[in-house]
């Protein structure tokens, strides 16, 4: 018998409900000294927190290392348009890996047996795109520094630092729709002055969103067909995604960042909550308190528990 989702749902309120009543007999009923050697091995447990804080300081200085603190911090000028090109290139080759492994029943490794499209994609990208990306890039990378820098500061969960990220991503996204548009209206003006100047251009409209989710598929960038008087014409092989995922890349080290600082919080959190809890214990009132919300929960998995029933019987 196939158990409900509802039922599920039942099973686990009941088992919180075990769990929390175990912990309050066990806890609250217990003598004082017990009560005080469980706040003295809570206070000793650190839960990973200087770990991941470390963490969070040793990955910010590594940042700084390699690009420098300073918005002219020299060491970038070559950093910068290293790391672009390093990361562009992973992109290329998880690509090209694709292409051989899973669309080359040959397995053939030869650069001649790549699709057009392919050769024209790095091509283009390393003539042109390049610098959409190294723009991208360096300013996602000047964001991470000021970011960094107030996070020291005020915290990395401070409200100046998530507006730092945020808008560390909204620029950056930005930046990468106007590159994304500003080639397709080169390559819609090459087209339209060189292969069929007689024929009227068309309009090229600014789809910031589109743009988002035309290259998330990494594998099959998307392409421009124009109808033209001498029939379709495509020469757009610009391979958005490698723009739009070493911009993503860029913007990682906030998000490790970030997510570390939350984790962090979250543990200290519930250290400081698990000890509150042990030093309530023994007071009339909030033993009071504990009965009740306890009671409301029975009541509560009792009505989960008899609307499953119910659900089941007239399924």
């Amino acid at each position: 018998m196939n158990e409900s989702p509802l039922s599920a749902l039942f099973t686990y309120a009941l088992g919180i409900l075990t769990t929390l009543g175990t912990l309050y007999m066990g806890v609250a009923m217990a003598n004082k000294e017990t009560r005080l050697a469980t706040i003295r091995a809570l206070q000793n447990k650190k839960f990973g927190i200087k770990e991941i804080d470390f963490f969070i300081a040793t990955w910010a200085t590594f940042f700084k290392r390699v690009f420098g603190e300073s918005l002219l911090a020299k060491r970038q000028i070559l950093s910068i348009p290293l790391y672009t090109l390093v990361v562009s290139a992973v992109f290329f080759l998880i690509w090209i890996a694709e292409l051989f492994i899973l669309r080359n029943p040959a397995h053939s490794l030869r650069i001649a047996d790549l699709p057009l499209n392919v050769k024209e994609a790095v091509s283009v990208f390393y003539i042109k795109g390049i610098w959409a990306a190294l723009l991208i890039d360096f300013f996602s990378i000047q964001m991470t520094k000021k970011a960094i820098r107030i996070g020291s500061v005020r915290g990395f969960l401070s409200w100046r630092f998530l507006g730092c990220f945020c808008f560390s991503v909204i620029g950056s996204y930005i930046l990468f729709t106007f590159a994304v548009f500003i080639f397709r209206v080169e390559d819609m003006a090459y087209v339209y002055s060189h292969i069929v100047p007689r024929d009227p251009p068309p309009l090229i409209p600014y789809t910031p969103l589109r743009y988002l989710s035309s290259s998330l598929n990494l594998f099959y960038p998307e392409t421009t067909v124009y109808t033209t008087s001498v029939g379709w014409l495509t020469t757009y092989f610009m391979p958005q995604p490698v723009i739009l995922y070493c911009a993503i890349a860029t913007q990682t080290t906030l998000v490790i960042t970030l997510f570390a600082a939350t984790v962090s919080a979250t543990l200290q959190t519930f250290k400081r909550s698990l000890l509150w809890t042990v030093r309530s214990f023994g007071n009339p009132d909030v033993h009071a308190n504990y009965l009740v919300i306890l009671f409301f929960c029975v009541l509560a998995s009792i009505a989960i528990g008899a609307f499953s029933i119910y659900g089941y019987l007239v399924k």
